[in-house]
């Protein structure tokens, strides 16, 4: 028995829906790849000014920490200690696995 002309046409839409959701698939992990290796990037970027970001918001006295205090009503003070034991915890948790996978990135580039 033959495909009817309906029958190909269905086979067709499920074969092209299949392909389409493959083609989203692998475009999806792709771009996934790419935006964890732009994070690992930027991430390591940051770690090595680490002190710079410190000094800009350590002071009430700095633009930071002024501006919030101009806008929201916090005083300066104590938006600059938030700050600064926000930033210094955050980059103690972080350093460690920061290292592993910029060493992961790096090994991974060095791969194409």
């Amino acid at each position: 028995m033959e495909p009817t002309l309906d029958q190909w046409q269905q086979i067709g839409i499920g074969a092209g829906m299949l392909l389409t959701a493959l083609l989203t698939l692998v475009l999806t992990l792709w771009l996934s790849k790419q935006t964890v290796v732009q994070v690992r990037s930027l991430w390591a970027t940051l770690r090595r000014h680490e002190a710079d970001i410190l000094t800009q918001i350590d002071e009430p006295t700095d633009a930071l920490p002024r501006l919030v205090e101009r806008y929201t009503g916090v005083p300066a003070a104590v938006t600059s200690a938030l700050l600064t034991a926000l930033v210094k915890t955050m980059l103690e948790h972080l350093s460690v696995p920061a290292q592993e996978t910029t060493r992961a990135a790096n090994l991974d580039e060095t791969a194409h």
